[in-house]
Order: C-alpha cells, then sequence, then structure tokens
C-alpha cells in the first residue's frame, strides 16, 4: 500500500510516474539535470515492468498516469 509509495517518493522515482514534467513545487522533488521527458518515463515503466509482475507495475503507475495528469493539469490548488 502506501509504504510503496513511499519508498518510491524517497528514491525519486514517484514523480516519474506521474509523467514529465512534474512540478517540483508538488513534489518537493527537483526535475533531473537535463530534464525529464516522456522517453524517460518509458525506461522507467520498462524497468519497473521487469519484476515480471503487472501487478505491480499497474499498481504504481495504472492510477497515477491515467488519473493524476487530469488533477495536475485542471485541478484547483486545493485538489492539488
Amino acid at each position: 500500500g502506501k509504504e510503496v509509495f513511499k519508498k518510491c517518493y524517497n528514491v525519486g522515482l514517484l514523480p516519474g510516474f506521474c509523467g514529465p514534467p512534474w512540478d517540483e513545487k508538488l513534489t518537493g522533488i527537483p526535475c533531473p539535470e537535463g530534464g525529464f521527458d516522456p522517453f524517460h518515463e518509458l525506461i522507467l515503466i520498462d524497468e519497473i515492468g521487469r519484476c515480471a509482475s503487472g501487478g505491480v507495475l499497474w499498481a504504481l503507475f495504472g492510477g497515477m498516469s491515467i488519473g493524476l495528469p487530469p488533477i495536475l493539469h485542471f485541478g484547483s490548488e486545493e485538489l492539488k
């Protein structure tokens, strides 16, 4: 559950699940030097997928990559 997301945040992966570019003031993690683009997100997804469990991959990326971008782009400040 939540501990997995906390671990991903602590190692700097969580913003990568949100899709590039992420807002540093919302994540508290600066964007990597040189930027982060959709290709980097693809690499991240591919590497997480190597754990041989689609459940882990979809648990981490499913809701974050589908549901979070509309909130980040169109949600109120309170919702963000």
